[in-house]
C-alpha cells in the first residue's frame, strides 16, 4: 500500500525527469514536456518510495522511467543514475534515483514484472487525518505471469544492463527487458510481460517482458 501525502514537491517530479531524460543513452532525444502518470510498487521495509512513472514528450513519444525516492543518499549509485534531490512538505529532502540501478526498485520492479507481485494501492491523506484511496493514473497488470519471483542479480551486472534501451536486467529466469521509451504497437510475447494502460490509451503498452537469456 502506497500512502500519498497531500504535500507540494519543488522541483517538480516533471522538472526533474526534464532535466535528467535527455542526458541519458536511451533517450534518443526524447525531451519530456509532461506527465502522463505513474504507479507504484511497495517495499516491504516501507522505506523507499518506488514509482514508475509515464511521460511524453511535444511529438506524443512515451517513455517510462522507474524511480526511487530516498531519505538519504544510495551509497555506491553511479552519478548518472542520481537524478536529483527534491524538497517534499512533508518528508523532507527526498534523494531521487533512477530505479534500474537501485536494488530495492530492481527487486520490487521483477518480481511485479513476472507477476509475482501486484501494483500497490494508493492512499491520499486527507485533511482530517484519513486516507482515502484513489485510482492510479497508470494501470499495470502482467500477462502470461508466473507466481515465483526472480532471484536478485548483483549490482555490478544491473548496472551494465541500464544504458541501453530495453535496459536488461538478468535474473534467474532469463532477462527482463524493460522498455524505456515505449511502443503501442509492440507485440505481446508468451512470456510474463508488464503492460500498462492510461486515460487515453486503451490498448495495453508493454513495458517489461521476460526474454531468454543471453
Amino acid at each position: 500500500m502506497a500512502i500519498i501525502h497531500r504535500a507540494t514537491i519543488s522541483p517538480t517530479k516533471l522538472e526533474l525527469l526534464a532535466a535528467w531524460v535527455p542526458a541519458q543513452p536511451w533517450a534518443a532525444g526524447t525531451v519530456p514536456d509532461r506527465l502522463v502518470g505513474g504507479f507504484r510498487f511497495d517495499d516491504p521495509a516501507g522505506e523507499v518510495g518506488i514509482e514508475v512513472v509515464v511521460l511524453a514528450d511535444a511529438a506524443d513519444r512515451y517513455l517510462q522511467v522507474p524511480v526511487t525516492y530516498r531519505a538519504a543518499p544510495l551509497d555506491e549509485a553511479p552519478a548518472s543514475a542520481f537524478i536529483g534531490t527534491t524538497e517534499h512538505s512533508v518528508l523532507g529532502t527526498r534523494w531521487v534515483y533512477d530505479g534500474l540501478i537501485d536494488p530495492v526498485a530492481v527487486a520490487a520492479y521483477t518480481a511485479g514484472a513476472v507477476g509475482a507481485v501486484a501494483q500497490a494501492r494508493e492512499w491520499v491523506q486527507t485533511g482530517e487525518g484519513g486516507q482515502q484511496e484513489r485510482e492510479p493514473l497508470v494501470r499495470a497488470t502482467t500477462l502470461h505471469p508466473s507466481a515465483e519471483a526472480p532471484a536478485p542479480v548483483s549490482a555490478d551486472r544491473r548496472r551494465a544492463a541500464t544504458d541501453a534501451d530495453p535496459a536488461r536486467i538478468p535474473v534467474s529466469s532469463g532477462v527482463i527487458a524493460v522498455h524505456r521509451l515505449l511502443d503501442a504497437d509492440r507485440p505481446v510475447g508468451a512470456t510474463p510481460t508488464l503492460v500498462a494502460t492510461w486515460d487515453g490509451q486503451i490498448s495495453p503498452v508493454v513495458l517489461a517482458e521476460v526474454l531468454p537469456a543471453d
